[in-house]
């Protein structure tokens, strides 16, 4: 949400921007990780990584 804010206002972005995604990925990783590997296994939580790799390489471009 910070970034689509910042990117219609065409503000640009700083390290408190920054620093709010990297704690949203970590945090919704760490719940994903343990909500998809316990009744899953480890295999499918792999599927939950890359999806995040995906969805924040495209914050990147």
């Amino acid at each position: 949400m910070t970034f689509l804010y910042k990117l219609v206002n065409r503000e640009h972005s700083n390290l408190f921007d920054l620093s709010a995604l990297l704690i949203n990925a970590f945090v919704y990783f760490g719940e994903s990780y343990r909500l998809v590997s316990v009744p899953y296994g480890k295999e499918w939580a792999a599927v939950v990584t890359l999806g995040l790799a995906l969805f924040y390489s495209l914050h990147v471009f």
